[in-house]
């Protein structure tokens, strides 16, 4: 439904005729009129909306399955967009939403202690007892990854926040149970991974503040693995191993959570490689790096038949990544085909299991959450109504439909049209009801 302007004229100065007074009380009398009229408008088109839009004073987690961050892109953050969202959705598939505003990829964490989510200024807490929140004392626009240190109660974020003369940089944000910490970190990080109480990243070295590119035995053409929380004493003490690469070809990588099983990091990447033809070709790869004894290896993939396998960093880039529990399979699924995969780890065999029936895989904007023996899912088709919620078995593929939500693009007519589906979090004592074997 779309509304046009009421423009309120200028009314004329009390010295005039009476004639021209009458005028006016009928100009009058039409404004109220008009005004009247949208407001009856503006109510009938939020009665026709599944969805509920709540204050943020009411907004609480009781009773909700399933949350989404709603957000613009970068570009338009920066020509002026200020409107994000959370939703949350029950079992049945009614929604609510609240005001979040902006933030690009934004990231979302739901734990024993709440839903942890950022805005462009504060960080918010929400539980079945209501929403709380700090102000950050920065503003951002651009998270990478959020995740959570159980053992200190401790809820961490990491936000992009650009190129600077000294390098790239990052800004860690831990929530300390009501109380934020907050410091810098330098390198540009496409692949971040929890690694126990650690938080570590993959950075090319000249990304790095000269600080820490002094520490580095070779602070020009290297890969280096960072350690971004808990924060480091000093800049030596961030850099947990580095690789240089000496004139070969870095290997592109874009995992916004990368797997990491017993401090090694597990991540896919492609790498160029020349070939007898003197041509440059694509290698699918599979890198891994301990965190600790800095032991890297590079995997290629290769189909069953021993060839090299077709993939580009679209079907790998962003995707969700899982370790089997006998750590000789690493599976992951893409957003762009719904190709569930799995890379034998001993050999690079790469085979696909199963597909994700995806409405509209060309926009990329599907969710999924990798457990121990399920993958959850969020399908987003092109008009993102609706979006369907449900379940598929790692083992045998099987699907299980939970429910649809309905009613997205009405949560902002006028503008829902520039926002993306950023993230999804389940309520995890839900999931840990549904994850079955």
């Amino acid at each position: 439904m779309a509304y046009g302007k009421v423009t309120v004229p200028d009314f004329a100065p009390a010295s005039r005729s009476h004639s021209a007074s009458k005028d006016n009380r009928r100009i009058s009398k039409r404004i109220v009129s008009v005004a009247v009229a949208l407001i009856f408008s503006l109510s009938a088109c939020s009665m026709m909306s599944p969805i509920k839009h709540l204050f943020n004073r009411d907004a609480t987690s009781k009773g909700s399955i399933v949350a989404v961050r709603i957000s613009p892109q970068l570009s338009d953050i920066a020509w002026g967009a200020k409107e994000g969202y959370v939703l949350l959705s029950r079992d049945d598939g009614s929604s609510v939403v609240i005001d979040a505003g902006s933030m690009d990829v934004g990231q979302l964490f739901w734990g024993e202690d709440g839903l942890f989510f950022g805005g462009p200024d504060e960080e918010y807490q929400l539980t079945d007892a209501g929403l709380t929140s700090l102000k950050r004392g920065s503003n951002q626009v651009y998270e990478t990854t959020r995740f959570s240190n159980p053992e200190r109660k401790e809820y961490i974020s990491i936000y992009n926040a650009g190129f600077a003369e000294d390098g790239y940089r990052n800004q860690v944000v831990v929530n300390l149970g009501g109380k934020l910490q907050t410091w810098e970190s330098s390198g540009r990080f496409a692949s971040i991974a929890q690694c126990g109480e650690k938080i570590v990243g993959i950075t090319d070295s000249e990304d790095l503040f000269p600080s820490v590119r002094l520490t580095l035995d070779s602070p020009n053409e290297s890969d280096v693995l960072l350690q971004l929380y808990p924060k480091p004493k000093d800049p030596a003490a961030s850099v947990l191993a580095e690789y240089h690469r000496d004139g070969g070809s870095p290997i592109e990588h874009a995992m916004r959570y990368m797997p990491c099983v017993k401090d090694t990091v597990y991540v896919l990447g492609i790498q160029d490689s020349i070939s007898h033809a003197d041509s440059e070709v694509e290698i699918p790869v599979l890198l891994t790096w301990n965190i600790n004894s800095g032991d890297r290896k590079v995997l290629p993939l290769v189909s069953p038949n021993g060839k090299r396998i077709e993939l580009n960093l679209d079907d790998i880039s962003g995707v969700e990544g899982h370790l089997s529990s006998d750590r000789s399979q690493y599976r992951w699924v893409s957003s762009i085909d719904g190709k569930v995969r799995s890379v034998d780890l001993s050999a690079g065999v790469t085979s696909e299991l199963f597909r994700v029936a995806l409405s509209y895989p060309a926009r990329g904007d599907s969710q999924f959450i990798f457990t121990e023996h399920s993958i959850f899912v969020l399908d987003v088709n092109k008009e993102r109504d609706p979006m369907i919620f449900s379940r598929y078995d790692l083992e045998t593929g099987e699907h299980q439909k939970f429910f649809e939500i309905k009613g997205v693009p009405s949560i902002n007519r006028f503008l829902m049209g520039r926002n993306e589906i950023r993230d999804m979090a389940i309520n995890p004592a839900w999931l840990a009801a549904h994850d079955k074997k």
